[in-house]
């Protein structure tokens, strides 16, 4: 490290986000005419290759990005904005007695970002899954804080045991414990717990709760792509809550509403304790203002003029039931080829990606690359973008994967 560069921040040279990397080497290929079939990135593309895209959400942006992309954002999003995210994720649930701040942030990595810093001490850990998006630990790091890893599948489902032991285990070290859960449709295994797995967890974390502070991390970043209704999950987190098990959910309109560029995002907290309410918006506000100042002001009026809008709602509704059946299309397309040669996948529930569990990943991805496929080695395995990829190209992908495995 140069004596240029800060001591405290995490950065090495060969620390580039891989995603990126290998969509750019794939996108280049393509320009130079090759035959590219590119599963790296976690965008959805239509059947014609184009970028996938709401028709009212495209209206609305035409409209107003001269006027609401030049004006600042309240430090943590205007009220219309919060009062929408509400209402889209717990428009029937009962919110009860419960605080329920919203922080306006630069997509779900800015909450996650927010967590990291503002909820946890420097030098203790983050818990994440061993399956997991890889910028998980860069955030973590860059904060100056540690990752303890639980496992996140035993004989083919959540391995709930391993998290209690993990959670028990950050307990005992630091007298407390943040613990992060990726549901729905889980980057990158594309899991969705079950109503009856969410129930041992929160019975768990309430429990331990007594004893020890908590911090619970749900990132729900592909919400919108899983086919069962999340309001049971939403009621039972809710209810969870405390004074001393504290809910951070963290939302994604650049996945919901196809914006990723906008960068829009939200960090949604839950707590009965009205002082533990006032102290997050102290410090989420003061963190947001000296990182990104205010979120995306066209974001936030984006999700605040769309989702309260009983028309404009119902339409993202049903272009999103579109674009998860096409989804689940490809899904299976996949699942049914690798099932048929042998090529075991982690068990998928929706969203953007399959996930294949390989020891020597980097190495197979290397040699796919080779052949014209683009896919992210990560934590274990490879990670297969469905919704980058076209469904008439998704048909043989698996016997190109279970050739280069050897």
């Amino acid at each position: 490290m140069n004596d240029f560069i800060s001591k405290n921040t995490y950065f090495t040279r060969s620390s580039g986000d891989l995603i990126m990397q290998i969509n750019a080497e794939a996108n280049k290929q393509k320009s130079e005419g090759k035959k590219v079939i590119n599963g790296s990135i976690g965008m959805l593309f239509d059947d014609d290759s184009s970028l996938a895209s709401f028709s009212v959400v495209d209206e609305y942006l035409k409209k107003n990005i001269k006027e609401d992309s030049k004006k600042y954002d309240s430090i943590i999003g205007n009220n219309r904005f919060q009062e929408a995210i509400i209402s889209w994720l717990f428009h029937n649930n009962d919110l009860k007695d419960r605080y329920c701040d919203v922080i306006g942030t630069m997509g779900a990595t800015g909450a996650l970002a927010v967590i990291n810093k503002c909820f946890i001490n420097n030098d203790e850990a983050i818990i994440l899954p061993s399956i997991r998006w890889g910028n998980y630990d860069s955030i973590a790091y860059e904060n100056n804080n540690k990752v303890m890893i639980y496992n996140l599948f035993k004989d083919g489902v959540f391995d709930i045991d391993s998290l209690k032991e993990q959670v028990n285990e950050s307990c005992l070290i630091y007298k407390r414990a943040v613990v992060l859960i990726n549901d729905p449709c889980q980057n990158p295994s594309g899991y969705s717990l079950s109503n009856e797995e969410w129930d041992e967890i929160l019975s768990f974390l309430k429990m331990k709760s007594k004893e020890y502070p908590i911090v619970l991390v749900d990132d729900i970043a592909y919400l919108n792509f899983y086919r069962n209704s999340y309001r049971d999950v939403f009621q039972k987190l809710i209810d969870a809550s405390s004074d001393r098990l504290l809910v951070a959910i963290c939302f994604s309109s650049s996945k919901t509403l196809q914006i990723y560029g906008l960068r829009g995002g939200a960090l949604i907290v839950l707590t009965s304790s009205k002082e533990v309410h006032e102290d997050i918006l102290g410090v989420t506000r003061i963190y947001c203002r000296s990182t990104w100042s205010s979120p995306n002001h066209l974001a936030t009026n984006v999700m605040g003029e769309l989702f309260l809008n009983e028309s404009t709602r119902n339409a993202i509704l049903k272009e999103l039931a579109y674009y998860r059946d096409l989804l689940y299309k490809r899904a299976e397309i996949f699942i049914q080829e690798a099932k048929e040669i042998d090529l075991n996948t982690c068990p998928y529930k929706g969203g953007f990606f399959v996930f294949i569990e390989v020891d020597n990943n980097i190495i197979v991805a290397e040699r796919l690359m080779k052949k014209g496929l683009f896919i992210v080695p990560m934590s274990g395995g490879l990670r297969i973008s469905i919704a980058s990829i076209p469904t008439n190209e998704i048909s043989g992908i698996a016997k190109l994967i279970k050739e280069a495995i050897y």
